[in-house]
């Protein structure tokens, strides 16, 4: 199979060459963006995310989803000594590249959604744990991932990892526990008509003694990944970080100018006017007034004469 050459930039501006070999599109559910396999050199397994010309075209917000993308995931592995398990770890960029791109290692097992209701009681408890220790993560970082789902939470047998970062922000989180929670829900009783007000009454007991606060509006103090990991016997993984250098900065600059550079487009000049070439009907009309000007000038000297 032929190969193609990307020219990417890692997380600390670094620039990367490589030939990889194009692999198949992948099955989200939970994000806009396409995204596709790819075989990196000495078969490392990758997965590129694009923002297609067409698309662009028709929805210039598109590149501000790859961008939330890049932005968070640069951060994380710039902090992070190893990106959790529990999620993506960049490889590499292009803003420049006609159709902009994310690099990213691989996409491991099947979205939540094709798994749901398959999983046996030691894999519902690893599965809770891999999310929660995700969201953990990402809070302790000051990122919401603002999108958890069945769509974008993967399960490979053993473990998750958490995707598709189009929405992530800065915030506290708060949000991606409540979202953490249905989707561990939904992961035992399958999709649920109402996400906004659950009703637990029907759900197993350990299900509603590890979650029924997080529904509950009135509860205080809110429970956060950490409180339900506590509650799950299981502790958050401490990762070893690093501080940013400010050495990164010119890189951060030219980040931002090829990423507003994507999303100015430029509008097409306006068409050109008409030009009307005088018919018969316009000629003999201006004869007709020419005649008229004359005739009451005539009577105008006549009467002065």
């Amino acid at each position: 199979m032929s190969t193609i050459e990307l020219r990417y930039r890692d997380a600390w501006g670094h620039l990367f060459r490589e030939h990889v070999t194009p692999g198949d599109p992948l099955h989200r559910p939970g994000a806009n963006l396409p995204a596709t396999t790819l075989t990196g050199p000495g078969g490392r397994r990758l997965t590129r995310k694009w923002v297609p010309c067409e698309l662009g075209a028709d929805d210039a917000t598109s590149y501000d989803l790859l961008d939330n993308e890049i932005r968070t995931l640069t951060r994380l592995r710039q902090v992070f000594t190893t990106v959790p398990p529990q999620l993506p770890e960049l490889v590499g960029y292009d803003l420049d590249a006609e159709e902009p791109y994310v690099l990213l290692g691989e996409y491991r097992g099947l979205p939540g959604v094709l798994t749901a209701g398959r999983l046996d009681l030691h894999q519902h408890h690893r599965f809770r744990i891999g999310l929660l220790r995700a969201v953990a993560a990402l809070r302790a970082e000051g990122i919401a991932h603002g999108a958890i789902g069945l769509g974008t939470v993967r399960w490979d047998g053993t473990g998750v990892q958490l995707v598709d970062f189009e929405l992530a922000r800065h915030a506290d989180g708060a949000g991606d526990v409540r979202d953490a929670a249905v989707a561990i829900r939904e992961m035992v009783l399958g999709p649920l008509p109402d996400r906004a007000r659950p009703d637990l009454t029907g759900d197993p007991g350990p299900l509603r003694a590890l979650l029924g606060d997080v529904f509950d509006a009135t509860a205080r103090p809110r429970p956060d990944a950490t409180h339900l990991l506590v509650r799950l016997r299981a502790t958050t993984t401490a990762h070893p970080k690093r501080e940013p250098s400010s050495a990164l900065e010119p890189g951060h600059r030219l980040f931002d100018s090829l990423s507003i550079g994507k999303r100015s487009i430029p509008k097409p000049p306006p068409p050109p006017r008409p030009t009307v070439t005088p018919g018969k009907q316009t000629i003999r009309g201006i004869v007709l007034v020419t005649a008229v000007v004359l005739v009451v000038i005539a009577v105008i000297m006549a009467v002065m004469v």
